[in-house]
């Protein structure tokens, strides 16, 4: 085994909340509608850790959309809402997934998906999207009940691995997460298809690229 990589699903792998499409049916302003719940979505699951409580990602999801539609104004009712979530978990790939995975698997590595996400919801998302192949597991903070970037889940990542932390790359788009694992030991690669930032009082991330292409090429090199 050359490596093991660990790659956050969304954000990373897939939309958060689905296709840009599929929120504008709600909203004029389907990208603000979306920035907004991940924002509420992230810090409601880090309210959570803090107060040592844990209900899963499709609670905190379900949580940060009623505080979303009032934060932007937006009424609905208990239907809309319910048929928001169901479209939202409909998951889409970004573009780089595919290509990026299927040289990873021919150059050797082992790879796993690491997420908030629930067990249920991450088996579905890589069957819907067809990339379940590609891994060999599918790790989610349930385990632990503690939401990323709590050090215990990457304790737990390196363990369900049999690995030393420096032994695991972690490949995430969120400037969180990739703190979070790079503060508990991990190697750290961080994707920014659009501009970001990285936490000053945390080391930087190990590989800075564009996309998950860049990141495979590097691997692979």
């Amino acid at each position: 085994m050359k490596a093991a990589v660990a790659f956050d699903m969304f954000g990373t792998l897939v939309h958060p909340f689905g296709s840009s499409e599929t929120l504008a049916a709600y909203t004029d302003q389907p990208g603000l509608l979306a920035q907004t719940w991940r924002r509420h979505q992230l810090e409601i699951s880090w309210l959570l850790s803090i107060m040592d409580r844990y209900e899963d990602w499709s609670a905190v999801t379900a949580y940060a959309l009623e505080v979303t539609l009032t934060d932007m104004g937006i009424t609905m009712s208990n239907d809309q809402r319910t048929e928001l979530l169901a479209h939202g978990s409909r998951s889409q790939l970004f573009d780089d997934v595919p290509e990026a995975l299927a040289r990873l698997t021919s150059a050797g590595f082992e790879m796993v998906v690491f997420s908030n996400g629930t067990p249920k919801a991450l088996a579905s998302i890589v069957d819907e999207t067809e990339i379940a192949d590609y891994f060999v597991r599918l790790l989610s903070v349930d385990s632990v009940q503690m939401f990323k970037p709590a050090p215990v889940a990457y304790q737990y990542l390196a363990k369900q691995l049999g690995l030393r932390h420096d032994q695991v790359w972690l490949v995430s788009a969120n400037p969180f997460d990739c703190a979070g694992a790079k503060s508990s030991g991990l190697h750290v690669a961080k994707i920014e298809r659009t501009p970001s930032f990285s936490y000053p009082f945390v080391d930087p991330p190990d590989l800075v690229v564009n996309n998950l292409i860049q990141l495979a090429e590097w691997l692979t090199s």
